[in-house]
């Protein structure tokens, strides 16, 4: 299940939930966003062909950072914030769930001992001071 949590017609976060796909490939994000998401069933032999990716500039996407958390055991509880700030939603994610932050705000606690996440956000870090600003 793929849900967007939008603000002002723009979608700010998107939670998907482990589920059997069908379909070879699912996007789970707009294609004109920064940051491409996509689900792969891929089948036994699969192959992609070797590439390598073309350089381009990419023009007003990399203002922000965006952000990806993929729960690989346990679970999180994400609170989802406007561009504003402002509380919008809560989203508990577990075993196989992503949350994708494109704008807006998010906080997150750990509900269980152990849990492990994959983190992916875009690039580069510059520093604490330069990155985030706290609600």
């Amino acid at each position: 299940m793929i849900e967007k949590i939008t603000s002002h017609d723009s979608t700010l976060h998107v939670v998907c939930q482990h589920q059997d796909e069908k379909n070879e490939r699912t996007d789970i994000v707009d294609e004109n966003e920064y940051l491409q998401v996509s689900l792969l069933n891929l089948s036994s032999g699969r192959t992609f062909d070797p590439h390598i990716h073309i350089k381009k500039k990419l023009e007003d996407h990399t203002q922000t950072t965006q952000e990806v958390w993929i729960v690989i055991s346990g679970s999180v509880r994400v609170d989802y914030f406007d561009t504003n700030g402002s509380f919008i939603d809560s989203r508990i994610i577990h075993k196989g769930d992503i949350s994708i932050t494109l704008r807006g705000g998010h906080s997150y606690t750990v509900l269980e001992d152990n849990t492990l996440v994959y983190e992916c956000k875009t690039g580069p870090y510059y520093g604490l001071e330069k990155d985030k600003v706290f609600i």
